[in-house]
């Protein structure tokens, strides 16, 4: 038997803090995610997805936010299942990593957190569905146009410009309209406006 092979292999930063995942402590699990999420191992995935069930809620969003980092479509599936998730947070940065990875099977998903009763998680579904540009979402985000919340309101807005469908032009210019009525966050209209060839005076 050689020197080498009497040598025991010593465990690397990855194997430790995967190790560390198992930790009573919900910090030491917490720390460990965020780091893993950094390195971004692949060999690290399912036992994140693991932690997407964790007791602790900050524990479940900083899991979303490693997975989202680390970009394997091994996470959708789990990561859809988060939109269900009792804790609000989590299911925005559930929102934000399955816009991350940009598997087809997140625009489903994300249409329905459209219906999600946070409004922080409504709004950034329709940001990450204008990003993707899917065509599937316009409908449901021509409907968006009347939630309750400006901020979802605005991001409906900025997502139906980005994906230019003739669909959401009328709904699209209404909804101008009654911004500029009542425009309270500084946004500026004719930009907004421009993305569809909209002319506003």
């Amino acid at each position: 038997m050689t020197a080498e092979e009497k040598t025991p292999k010593m465990p690397s930063r990855v194997d430790e803090l995967i190790a560390a995942l198992g930790a009573p402590e919900w910090c030491v699990r917490v720390q460990a995610v965020e780091a893993l999420g950094r390195i971004g191992d692949p060999r690290a995935v399912e036992l994140l997805i693991q932690i997407l069930g964790d007791p602790e809620w900050y524990a479940r969003l900083k899991a979303a936010e490693a997975l989202g980092k680390i970009g394997d479509p091994r996470a959708v599936k789990p990561l859809i299942r988060a939109l269900g998730d009792p804790e609000s947070y989590v299911r925005t940065e559930a929102v934000e990593a399955l816009r991350k990875i940009g598997s087809p099977w997140t625009v489903e998903p994300l249409i329905a957190a459209l219906g999600d009763p946070d409004a922080a998680v409504r709004r950034e579904a329709a940001q990450e569905l204008g990003e993707i540009g899917d065509r599937r979402a316009v409908e449901p985000l021509v409907r968006m146009l009347k939630d309750e919340s400006n901020e979802a309101r605005w991001a409906t807005v900025r997502a139906l410009g980005r994906i230019k469908a003739p669909l959401a032009v009328e709904p699209f210019i209404l909804a101008l309209a009654a911004c500029r009525r009542g425009n309270d966050h500084g946004i500026p209209t004719n930009k907004l406006a421009s993305t569809f060839g909209v002319y506003t005076a």
